[in-house]
C-alpha cells in the first residue's frame, strides 16, 4: 500500500483571507453593466465579509437575544457594528442613505417585502422595516446597535428586491435610482470594513515578533535584542 503521511505533515494550502476574496468581486462589481448585477456581484464580497465571523459572532448574538440563533441579517448587523466608532459613524452618515429611504418609502412595500420569498424567509417583514426605517432615523447618535441593524435590513431588501431568481412579485430590478445609491453605500461599506481588517492583520504581531518585542522591553533603555 502506498505510504499516506498523517495529517499532521500532509501540505495544506494556505487560506485566502476574506478580505482578499472580497476584493475581487468589488473590482469586478465596476465593470458590470446591469445596476441589478452589479449590486449583486458585490453583495457576494459582502456576504464573504460577515460569513466569515459567524462562528464567533454567533455566541455573542445568541446572548444578545436571549438564546435565540444568530440569523443572516444579525450576522449582517453584527458586521456592521464591528466597525470602530469614527467608521461606524462615517458610514451611517453616507450621504445616499436619506435618498434611499426617501426612495423606498415610495414604493408599494407591502408587495415589495410581503410577497418575496427571500425576504420572508429571514424575517423582513413591512412592520420590521418600518422600526428599522425609524431606527436608521433616530438611533444614529443614540444606539448605534439599532441603526447597525437598520442598515443591515436595507443592504438585504435591496440584495432580495434585485436578485430575479428569488421568488417574488415587485421587485427593484430595473430600479436605477434605488440600485445605484444603494451600491455606493454597500461599496462604501465594504471598502471601509476591509480597511479595518487590513489594519488589524497589519498590527497583530507574529510569534517572533512578540518575542523580540517582549525581550526588548526587559532591556535597559538604549538597548537591543
Amino acid at each position: 500500500m502506498p505510504f499516506v503521511p498523517p495529517k499532521s505533515l500532509q501540505f495544506k494550502p494556505e487560506e485566502v483571507p476574506a478580505a482578499i476574496k472580497a476584493r475581487v468581486h468589488l473590482d469586478k462589481a465596476v465593470d458590470v453593466k446591469l445596476p441589478h448585477f452589479r449590486y449583486l456581484e458585490l453583495w457576494k464580497g459582502f456576504e464573504l465579509l460577515y460569513k466569515t465571523q459567524e462562528k464567533s459572532a454567533s455566541k455573542l448574538l445568541a446572548n444578545r437575544h436571549g438564546g435565540r440563533a444568530a440569523a443572516e441579517l444579525d450576522l449582517i448587523a453584527q458586521q456592521i457594528t464591528s466597525l470602530t466608532r469614527p467608521r461606524l459613524e462615517q458610514l451611517l452618515a453616507h450621504q445616499d442613505i436619506p435618498t434611499i429611504m426617501m426612495l423606498m418609502a415610495r414604493k408599494n412595500l407591502k408587495k415589495l417585502l410581503g410577497e418575496n420569498e427571500l425576504l420572508a424567509e429571514n424575517g423582513l417583514t413591512e412592520d420590521v422595516w418600518q422600526h428599522a426605517k425609524k431606527d436608521l432615523q433616530f438611533n444614529l447618535k443614540a444606539n448605534y446597535w439599532k441603526a447597525g441593524e437598520a442598515l443591515a435590513r436595507v443592504f438585504y431588501l435591496v440584495r432580495g428586491a434585485a436578485d430575479p431568481t428569488v421568488r417574488k412579485t415587485d421587485n427593484l430590478v430595473s430600479d436605477e435610482a434605488i440600485l445605484k445609491p444603494a451600491y455606493e453605500v454597500l461599496r462604501f461599506a465594504m471598502r471601509t470594513m476591509m480597511d479595518q481588517l487590513g489594519e488589524d492583520n497589519e498590527t497583530f504581531l507574529g510569534v517572533g515578533q512578540r518575542k523580540t518585542v517582549a525581550e526588548q522591553a526587559k532591556l535597559p533603555k538604549g538597548k537591543k535584542v
